[in-house]
């Protein structure tokens, strides 16, 4: 017997926010079922987010009985039962919370979903639900949430019955090694015969188009290439038309998207260190004991690894603790030679006679020498040569690399020492920025300049580094297999800490210290100028293509050669055309500050309807919005991000968008996959990066007037990218709220491009 239980809560934090809703469900696997629904008066208002969410309002619980007034009955429903739910930790903290003294074991959906269903696009119980049919009407109600678990749980029953015999045997066996609750559960199953029911869906045949593609097939050219979005067909042109030698790099999710369509005969390559390592996994299962976290990770690797084609470990998804696995499983070229990497090796043996689709990092990781290079999103591969340079460390960062090796050695002084002096340096930067911070009111920062490296607080830093530096010496008598990977970690957190503090190359690199989310100090190292490193890249290829649905802002690519350093008489080739189906307009009479939302609000009540997304540069303003329209919007659904993930809102809209309103970030929008179902989009505001931004701030570095030369061009391509993700089927609808590019200097190359895509109107709020 087990018991399946959700709770509904005013908030997130236990202890200090109250129950609302308490549902259960008693249930065995031969049909027995048993429910308890509760609603909770919390004597507190009850948020407006979490009325969004749940619609459970403040009047529904005005007449509800207190928690401890039913805490006995809620106490003796549950009894010793194991405890199933989804993301169940949250819930049965509460009840501890509040007074229940819960020690039953705990079998957490989510979890077990992740192990056992690998590859989903998201793992809330709601999208689960959805992909497996589970039956799931009131979601976010506590009685339904428990419902559907239980019956999401009954389902990964099944799925792990389904596992082969050897893999059942090879888990009990393991388990021994962990104190894992579900175990406890799980090696009780026994391996039941199944039919597959093979799903050998055909391959969508995309067309190749080598007449309109015929200059990125040329491989004796160096040119610019502009063609909107989406590429597949370019993608397809290339796999079947390019030389053997060239290689067409990605970005990682139009790769991944990407890469289930290509036949299987095409080399599709990532950088090394994202593919799982056979070797290494088999020493992470020879390990004498498992944390919780390093058995659910381990159980990933091992069912997802004799399922997957690539051996990409980005089709497993990791929670919290799980990702400190990686780097146990993931290829290390130190420890094994590329050639005995299964499933990189096969990848690489296809690049002999293909033409090569790969992503960014391979090329900046790998450096291969490239008859042909073509760089597909020019944005995105800088920012990963930015990042490739660049630096970031915090204290938990070398916390947790020291508690690793600390796992393996316990007893060893040095690990001790290195924990304490790393906490007293964090202080002592943590001094240098309370000082020297420029008190910004959103994002406080300390630049590093001279003045700051001939302070005493600097002095105390450097010493605090060297002590560290001489102390780490000491680990070279406990490294050995099982702690050189950790060890060549808390190595290259060594180096950056000396190159930041003990030598710093201010002339060459912004270095500054910031604060993060939870006030924890962060120190960031990053190049001032990015065009050593892309001529390196370039430097290995006899030619190069830039391809980009951004290029040209009606000044010959003068914009975007001088961000790339690229020449200026480097060629540019458009595939761009008009998309007269759109329909743009431009609000004149929109409110340019947010302070005052009655004027849009008013607009988007009257305005909405289904098949409409609004799209957003600040998650403040989504919020906002999400909460205000909530609350008049009785005959639509709302799919906002406010409320979950990319996959979560998707399943939302896609299972009704002809009465659904989706609410999502440009970054978002970006991901989002069903641009296709969208009739109208309306702009919330021009989408400026936020100029905070490490990478801008880097970039920023060449301009005078960085605004002027760089943040409006960025701004305008961002706008253009938006708009032309609608496709060019049937009429379209873009409504942007944002009254700038009417009634300021700076609007005019917004209106210039916008009259690239369509022609737009400069209207008032009264008149849509």
């Amino acid at each position: 017997m087990f018991i399946s239980l959700d709770l509904e809560t005013t908030g997130f934090v236990a202890g200090k926010d109250q129950i609302i809703e308490f549902g259960a469900i008693k249930f065995d696997l031969n049909g027995y079922r048993e429910t308890l629904q509760i609603l909770i008066n919390p004597q507190i208002p009850i948020p407006q987010i979490v009325t969004y969410i749940t619609k459970i309002t403040n009047e529904q619980v005005k007449d509800s009985p207190l928690f401890q007034d039913k805490m006995q009955e809620i106490q003796d429903f549950i009894g010793d039962l194991p405890i199933v739910g989804h993301n169940i930790q949250f819930d049965t903290t509460f009840l501890k919370e509040n007074g229940i003294p819960l020690t039953n074991d705990e079998y957490d959906t989510c979890q077990m979903a992740s192990i056992l269903l690998p590859g989903l696009s998201s793992y809330s119980l709601e999208v689960i639900s959805s992909q497996l049919e589970i039956e799931h009407k009131e979601k976010h109600r506590a009685l339904d949430d428990a419902i559907a678990a239980m019956e999401l749980f009954l389902n990964l029953v099944k799925e792990y019955e389904k596992l082969p015999t050897e893999l059942h045997e090879k888990i009990k066996k393991l388990s021994e090694k962990t104190n894992w609750p579900l175990k406890n559960f799980l090696t009780t199953l026994e391996h039941k015969p199944h039919q597959e029911s093979k799903k050998n869906e055909p391959k969508q045949e995309t067309p190749d188009n080598p007449e309109k593609f015929a200059a990125i097939l040329n491989p004796h050219e160096n040119l610019l290439f502009e063609t909107p979005q989406p590429y597949n067909e370019l993608i397809h042109t290339f796999a079947k038309r390019a030389h053997p030698d060239s290689y067409l790099a990605l970005p990682s999710h139009i790769f991944r998207e990407i890469e289930k369509e290509l036949d299987d005969n095409i080399a599709k390559l990532d950088s090394p260190k994202k593919y799982i390592s056979l070797k290494r996994l088999e020493t992470f299962e020879n390990q004498e004991h498992f944390e919780d976290y390093e058995f659910t990770s381990l159980l990933k690797y091992i069912i997802w690894s004799k399922k997957t084609k690539t051996g990409l470990l980005e089709e497993i998804k990791l929670f919290h603790h799980e990702v400190k696995t990686l780097p146990k499983v993931c290829i290390d070229e130190t420890l094994h030679p590329l050639g005995e990497e299964e499933f990189f090796n096969k990848a690489l043996q296809k690049d002999k006679s293909s033409p090569a689709i790969c992503t960014h990092s391979y090329i900046i990781d790998t450096s291969p020498q490239v008859k042909d290079l073509l760089i597909l999103d020019m944005d995105d591969f800088t920012k990963k040569l930015f990042y490739q340079g660049s630096y970031f460390l915090n204290l938990d960062i070398i916390l947790s690399q020291l508690e690793t090796i600390k796992q393996i050695h316990p007893s060893n002084q040095s690990i001790e020492s290195l924990i304490s002096k790393s906490t007293i340096l964090f202080g002592l930067i943590g001094m240098l920025h309370a000082k020297h911070n420029d008190h910004n009111h959103y994002s406080p920062r300390t630049t590093i300049s001279q003045i700051e490296m001939h302070t005493k607080e600097w002095t105390d830093i450097q010493e605090g580094v060297k002590n560290i530096i001489t102390i780490s010496m000491e680990l070279s008598e406990i490294n050995d297999p099982k702690t050189s990977t950790y060890l060549q970690s808390w190595k290259k957190s060594l180096h950056g800490l000396s190159e930041i503090f003990i030598t710093p190359n201010i002339e060459k690199n912004q270095v500054w210290i910031e604060e993060n989310m939870d006030k924890d100090v962060v120190i960031r190292k990053s190049p001032h100028t990015l065009a050593e490193a892309f001529a390196q890249t370039l430097k290995n290829c006899e030619h190069y293509k830039i391809i980009d649905e951004n290029i040209d802002l009606n000044d010959n690519a003068s914009f975007t050669k001088t961000l790339y350093d690229l020449p200026e008489d480097l060629p540019l080739i458009k595939k761009t055309t008009r998309k007269e189906n759109i329909t743009i307009f431009i609000t004149e009479d929109a409110p340019e500050k947010d302070y005052n939302r009655t004027p849009v609000m008013n607009f988007l009540k009257s305005r909405l309807k289904g098949k409409t997304a609004i799209i957003f540069n600040s998650k403040v303003q989504l919020q906002n919005y999400t909460l205000e329209l909530n609350d008049t919007l009785t005959d639509l659904n709302i799919a906002s991000q406010l409320t979950g993930s990319l996959g979560k809102i998707t399943e939302q809209f896609t299972s009704d968008p002809e009465n659904t309103v989706i609410l999502i970030t440009a970054h978002m929008w970006r991901n989002f996959k069903h641009h296709d179902l969208v009739d109208e989009i309306i702009i919330h505001r021009l989408p400026f990066d936020p100029p905070s931004d490490a990478f801008i701030s880097t970039i920023s570095q060449k301009y005078q007037n960085p605004f002027v030369e760089l943040q409006i061009p960025r701004a305008v391509f961002a706008l253009k990218s938006i708009i032309n993700y609608l496709n060019t089927e049937g009429e379209k609808t873009v409504i942007i709220l944002d009254p700038r590019i009417a009634t300021k200097k700076y609007g005019e190359p917004f209106m210039q491009e916008l009259e690239n895509i369509s022609t737009p109107e400069i209207v008032s709020l009264s008149s849509l």
